[in-house]
C-alpha cells in the first residue's frame, strides 16, 4: 500500500510552496549582495518548509509518515518570524532593534529542536476530512505561538516607525514601506494555520495571505516595473478567492455527499472526487470573471482609461502646429489626466546644442542645458525613458563605483528639474527635445502603462516637434518676405507717387502750352486762309501751293493742340459732356461725307452703309463722338494704300455700333492690347505714317467710355486689314 495518496486540499499547498520558491531565488539573484534581499530569501525558504511540509504531510496515507512530515513543518515555522523581523531591520536599514535578531534565531532554534527531537510541543496527527494535521501540547505551544506573534509584531511596528519617518523621503520608499506594511498585516491571516492544532475542525487557510505577503515584498524588493502593485493585490486576492471556491466546495461536497453517493448510491469511492472535481471545474470559470470583475471595480475606481488619454494627445499633436501651443496643451493634458506637479518641455536649438525651455506647467524656466550636462549626454546614450526612482535603485546597485557616480550625477541632473520621469524625443536617432515630468500629486509611482503612454507621446511629439519647427520656420521667412515686400510696396508707392506728380506737372505743362499755342495757331490759320481766297492779292500757283501746306500742317498742329486739352481734361477729371439727342446714323453720315474728297484724293472707295431701320436716339455729346469717328475714319485712310474703307451703323440688343472696317496693313495680335493706350503706336504704325502722336486712339476710348460704350479692335494679322468698332447703350 503506498504511503501517499491523491488529495485535492493538498494540491494549493504545492502550489504555494514552488511559488514561494520561485521568488525566494528570484529575488535573491537580483542582488546577491543585499542583506534585504538575503533576510528576504530565507524568510521565504522557511514559509517554503512550512507549506511543503504541509502537503506531504496532507497526502500521507500513513500516520507515522504524516508525523515525520509535521515535524519537518516545524523546521520552517519558527523560523517566520524572526526572519520577519530580520527582514523589517534590513529593509529600513536601521541599527535600531538589531541586537534582537540574533535572540530571535536562537529562540527559532530551540522550538525547531523541540519539535523535531521531543514530543514536548508536536503530541500526534489527528485525522480531519482534508487530511493529517498537527495535534499540539496546548500549553508549551501557546508559550510558542505568543513569541512567535511578538516577533511579528515588532516587524510590524519597525515598518510603522519606518513608514512614519519616511513620510518625506522618495515615492519609491514610500510606496515600498506601504506595500510591506500591508503584507506584514497579511501575514497575520496566517495565523487560521494554528486553530486547527488545538483540536479544532477548521480547515487552515494560511497559504493565502502568506503567498500574499510575500509577494507583495518580493514586489516592493525588485520593484522594476515587473506589473502594477494594485494589478498584483487584486489577482492575488481573485485567485486566493478561486482556492478558497475549489478547495471550500470540493470540501463540502465532499463531507456532505461523498459518504451518500458510496453508500447509498453505491457508486465507486474512487468516482466520487472527480465527480466533485468536475463539478467544480464547470463553475470555475463563470466564478472568475465574477470576481475578476468585482475586485476591479473595487480597487480601479480612479483608473486612468490611457487609450483616452492617448486620443487626447493625438488630437492636440495633430491639431496644433505652433510650438509653444503645442507644448502648452500636451502638459495641460498630462496634468488634468495623470495629475502631475509640475512639467517642463526643452527644446534643442537649431545647432543641437543648447535646450531651452519652450513650454513649462509650475516649473522652472530658467534651466539651458548644453551638449555636457549628464542628464543630455546619458540621454542621447540610452534614447529611453528615465524613471528618477529607478535611477536611484540603479544606482544602489551598481557594480562598480564609476557607474554609481555616473548615475548619481545624473540624478542630481533630475532634482535639479524637479522631474521624476524624463522623456527623450528622437528624430533620426538624434535628441531633439526632453520632457521632464514631475511628480504625481497623488505621491504615487509612475505604472508600466503611464510609461507606455509616455514612450508613444515621445514617439508623436518627434514628429510634432519637427512639423512645428518647419511651420515656425515657414513663419518666420513669411515675415522676413513680408518685411520685404513691404517695403518694396513703400518705394514702389512713393515713386508711383513721384510718377503722379510728374504726370501732373506733364499734363499741366500740357494744358498750358496748348493754351498758349492755340491763339497763335487760330491767327496763323485765319491769314493763311485770306491768302488762299486772294484778300492780300492773287497768288501764282505756286505761292498757291505752298501756302496750302502751311495751312494743312497748321490744321494738323491744331489738332494735335486740341488732343493735348482732352487729355488734360481727361486726366484732370475735367472732361465735360454736351449731350443732345441725336440718332447716330446722322452724325455718321455728316463724317464719312467729310472724308470723301481725301478718299478719292488716295484713290480709296470709302462707303457708309446705313442702317436698314433707323436706329434709336441717343443722349451723346455730337462734337466729341464726331471727333472720335473722324479720327477712327482718318486712320483707316491713313494706313490703307488701296482698297476700301467701310463705315457701318447699326443696332443690335439695346446697343447701337459704328465701326470702320478697311483692307489696310493689319495689325499683330500681340499689338492690339496696348492699341488704346497713351503714347503707344504699333511697329508697322510707325513706319506706314511718321508723324502720328499716339493720343488718337487713347483719347477716343475715353470719350466712348464716358458716354458708358466700349470700343475695341480686330484684325486678322498683317496685310490683312482692320475693324474698329464701338458701342453705345441705348437709353
Amino acid at each position: 500500500m503506498s504511503i501517499f495518496y491523491f488529495n485535492p486540499y493538498a494540491i494549493p499547498l504545492l502550489i504555494a510552496a514552488l511559488f514561494l520558491l520561485f521568488l525566494a531565488i528570484f529575488v535573491l539573484i537580483r542582488n546577491t549582495r543585499s542583506e534585504t534581499n538575503i533576510s528576504y530569501f530565507f524568510m521565504n525558504i522557511s514559509a517554503f518548509v512550512w507549506q511543503i511540509g504541509y502537503f506531504f504531510v496532507y497526502i500521507s496515507s500513513d500516520r507515522e509518515v504524516a508525523d515525520f512530515w509535521q515535524r519537518i513543518v516545524y523546521v520552517g515555522v519558527p523560523f517566520l518570524a524572526p526572519t520577519m523581523y530580520h527582514f523589517s531591520i534590513t529593509f529600513l536599514k536601521t541599527k535600531r532593534g538589531r541586537s534582537l535578531i540574533i535572540p530571535y534565531y536562537i529562540f527559532a532554534a530551540i522550538f525547531s529542536f523541540l519539535c523535531i527531537a521531543t514530543d514536548l510541543l508536536l503530541v500526534d496527527v489527528r485525522r480531519y476530512f482534508w487530511g493529517y494535521y498537527t495535534y499540539v501540547n496546548k500549553d508549551l505551544y501557546s508559550i510558542f505561538l505568543a513569541i512567535w506573534m511578538i516577533a511579528v509584531v515588532y516587524a510590524i511596528a519597525n515598518l510603522y516607525w519606518g513608514f512614519r519617518k519616511g513620510k518625506a523621503g522618495s515615492s519609491l520608499e514610500r510606496q515600498q514601506r506601504k506595500y510591506i506594511s500591508i503584507a506584514f498585516l497579511i501575514v497575520f491571516l496566517a495565523a487560521l494555520d494554528f486553530v486547527p492544532v488545538y483540536g479544532i475542525e477548521i480547515y487552515p487557510w494560511g497559504y493565502l495571505p502568506v503567498i500574499t505577503c510575500l509577494s507583495l515584498i518580493a514586489y516592493a524588493i525588485v520593484k522594476y516595473r515587473l506589473m502594477d502593485v494594485r494589478l498584483l493585490v487584486v489577482r492575488s486576492i481573485t485567485y486566493s478567492l478561486l482556492i478558497l471556491y475549489v478547495g471550500g466546495v470540493y470540501g463540502f461536497l465532499m463531507y456532505t455527499l461523498g459518504q451518500v453517493l458510496v453508500e447509498r448510491l453505491g457508486i465507486s469511492s474512487a468516482f466520487v472526487p472527480l465527480i466533485f472535481a468536475f463539478i467544480v471545474v464547470l463553475g470555475l470559470d463563470p466564478i472568475k470573471k465574477i470576481l475578476a470583475k468585482y475586485t476591479d471595480k473595487l480597487f480601479y475606481k480612479d483608473r486612468i482609461d490611457y487609450q483616452e488619454v492617448l486620443k487626447h494627445l493625438s488630437e492636440v499633436v495633430a491639431r496644433e502646429i505652433e510650438l509653444e501651443e503645442l507644448l502648452d496643451s500636451v502638459l495641460q493634458v498630462l496634468n488634468q489626466e495623470l495629475k502631475i506637479k509640475n512639467g517642463l518641455v526643452l527644446v534643442a536649438d537649431k545647432n543641437g546644442k543648447f535646450f531651452k525651455p519652450e513650454s513649462y506647467l509650475n516649473g522652472r524656466t530658467n534651466v539651458v542645458l548644453d551638449n555636457k550636462n549628464h542628464l543630455i549626454k546619458y540621454l542621447r546614450e540610452k534614447s529611453k525613458i528615465i524613471v528618477t526612482e529607478e535611477l536611484v535603485r540603479m544606482a544602489a546597485d551598481a557594480a562598480s563605483q564609476e557607474k554609481k557616480n555616473k548615475l548619481e550625477r545624473v540624478r542630481k541632473e533630475l532634482d535639479n528639474l524637479d522631474c521624476a520621469l524624463c522623456v527623450p524625443v528622437l528624430m533620426e536617432g538624434g535628441l531633439i527635445a526632453v520632457i521632464a515630468i514631475g511628480p504625481k500629486m497623488s505621491g504615487d509611482m509612475f505604472s508600466s502603462a503611464d510609461i507606455q503612454l509616455f514612450e508613444v507621446l515621445g514617439q508623436q511629439m518627434a514628429a510634432a516637434l519637427e512639423k512645428a519647427k518647419l511651420y515656425e520656420e515657414v513663419q518666420d521667412f513669411t515675415k522676413t518676405l513680408q518685411q520685404k515686400v513691404d517695403q518694396q510696396t513703400k518705394e514702389l508707392k512713393q515713386a508711383n507717387v513721384h510718377l503722379q506728380q510728374l504726370d501732373e506737372a506733364k499734363s499741366e505743362f500740357l494744358s498750358i502750352a496748348a493754351h498758349q499755342l492755340r491763339t497763335p495757331l487760330t491767327a496763323l490759320k485765319g491769314y493763311l486762309s485770306m491768302m488762299i481766297e486772294g484778300d492780300y492779292g492773287k497768288l501764282d500757283p505756286k505761292q498757291e501751293e505752298i501756302t496750302g501746306r502751311v495751312l494743312a500742317s497748321s490744321e494738323r498742329l491744331n489738332r494735335l493742340v486740341n488732343q493735348f486739352l482732352d487729355v488734360s481734361r481727361i486726366e484732370a477729371g475735367r472732361l465735360r459732356l454736351d449731350k443732345r439727342t441725336a440718332q447716330l446714323e446722322d452724325v455718321a453720315g455728316k463724317v464719312v461725307e467729310n472724308f470723301q474728297n481725301e478718299a478719292r484724293g488716295k484713290g480709296l472707295k470709302l462707303e457708309f452703309v446705313k442702317p436698314k431701320k433707323a436706329t434709336s436716339d441717343l443722349r451723346i455729346d455730337i462734337d466729341k463722338l464726331i471727333d472720335v469717328m473722324s479720327n477712327l475714319v482718318d486712320n483707316s485712310l491713313k494706313y490703307t494704300a488701296q482698297g476700301q474703307v467701310i463705315v457701318r451703323v447699326h443696332e443690335k440688343a439695346g446697343q447701337v455700333f459704328f465701326s470702320v472696317t478697311d483692307s489696310g496693313i493689319g495689325i499683330n495680335k500681340g499689338d492690339i492690347p496696348a492699341l488704346f493706350s497713351k503714347f503707344k503706336r504699333t511697329h508697322e504704325g510707325e513706319r506706314v505714317y511718321t508723324s502720328g502722336s499716339g493720343l488718337g486712339l487713347f483719347i477716343a476710348k475715353k470719350m466712348i467710355e464716358a458716354h458708358g460704350g466700349k470700343v475695341w479692335a480686330e484684325s486678322e494679322g498683317k496685310a490683312k486689314g482692320s475693324r474698329f468698332v464701338f458701342s453705345l447703350p441705348v437709353g
